[in-house]
């Protein structure tokens, strides 16, 4: 039996792949769809929603662990957070509610050529 040249292997190997990659586009717009379908109802999304919110909590407990065991095995020491205190000095308030040097007196009149 003849074996077939690479160019025909190579062909049918792009054919057989670019048919099970539509398949599989298809799988997964027939699933998004269906997901979709489902959060369009108002009880769902609740749920969602406190899952979401559940996963969030977690996620930052676990980031918070993670980062203080790779400060302790890399020895950082983390820089403790200042007081917030208020600024001693005032914010200068501009004139006319407008920032820059216009002093709130608008715009100057353009200048007439003759």
């Amino acid at each position: 039996m003849a074996e077939q040249p690479w160019d025909e292997k190579l062909l049918d190997f792009m054919k057989k792949t670019g048919e099970d990659l539509k398949r599989t586009g298809e799988e997964f717009l027939g699933e998004a769809q269906r997901t979709l379908d489902e959060l369009r109802i108002p009880e769902n999304q609740e749920k969602l929603k406190a899952r979401v919110s559940e996963l969030r909590a977690w996620a930052k407990s676990k980031f918070i662990e993670a980062r203080g065991r790779a400060e302790d095995a890399l020895g950082v020491e983390r820089p403790k957070p200042a007081a917030s205190r208020p600024s001693p000095r005032k914010a200068k308030k501009s004139v006319g509610g407008r920032k820059g040097g216009s002093g709130g007196r608008g715009k100057k009149p353009a200048r007439r050529r003759r």
